[in-house]
């Protein structure tokens, strides 16, 4: 009893219930998402990508926003599968026998730490489309050639890819290599102006990639043409 219960008021007032409250706070005293108790790897580096332990990830795979929207990738193992359709979003893999996580949004800095040169890489990139007919480029993507050719040059060390694209007037082997004629025409001017490029290749997707989808066997101008990305 709180109180005698001589009187009414006094009995009233022992009439109640104790509530105690312990209240444990949690710190993340290294910030790397995990809390201390649970944390294993205390005290790691800032922008440090983390598994569930708080100890530096080894097995990270991102989608990194390139020159394509509308992409995704498939993680997977034996122990399940994730797809990571947004950029600058990270799935970890601990082992054989751990699925992958679940997708997660992770900050630009985190990426670079990570994948420096990879990031930096595609943070700058240039694209460019020239049309073609037969294996001829048109008069206006001379002066375009020539203008990227000038802009390729102040980059250092560029990655270079080439993509060319036919319609589908003709047969799909055919396609195939008139597109790869068209890539490595390409590839041939800018090998003249001795431009010192990391990598350069050359590819065909033929009449597989239509910008403008049509029947088979249809003149369309805008899918003859080549790609050209820039990294």
């Amino acid at each position: 009893m709180l109180y005698n219960d001589e009187t009414e008021a006094s009995k009233a007032l022992s009439n109640r219930v104790n509530v105690n409250m312990y209240v444990n706070y949690l710190t993340d005293n290294d910030k790397d998402g995990v809390y201390s108790d649970k944390d294993k790897c205390p005290n790691t580096p800032q922008n440090t990508i983390v598994d569930a332990n708080g100890c530096k990830a080894k097995n990270i795979f991102v989608l990194v926003k390139g020159h394509k929207n509308n992409t995704a990738i498939e993680v997977s193992n034996d122990a399940g599968s994730v797809t990571i359709d947004s950029f600058d979003e990270v799935t970890l893999i601990s082992s054989k026998k751990s699925a992958p996580t679940q997708p997660k949004k992770v900050s630009k800095k985190k990426l670079e730490k990570v994948f420096n040169d990879i990031v930096s890489a595609l943070v700058v990139y240039q694209h460019y489309v020239f049309y073609f007919d037969a294996t001829n480029l048109l008069e206006n993507s001379k002066k375009e050639l020539s203008n990227m050719l000038i802009k390729i040059a102040k980059v250092k060390e560029p990655i270079i890819k080439i993509i060319g694209h036919t319609d589908t007037r003709g047969s799909s082997s055919y396609n195939y290599q008139l597109g790869l004629t068209r890539a490595n025409e390409i590839k041939k001017f800018i090998l003249q102006s001795k431009i010192q490029a990391l990598k350069i290749d050359a590819m065909s997707y033929g009449e597989n990639n239509l910008v403008v989808k049509t029947a088979d066997n249809v003149d369309e101008k805008r899918n003859r043409r080549v790609e050209v990305f820039i990294h």
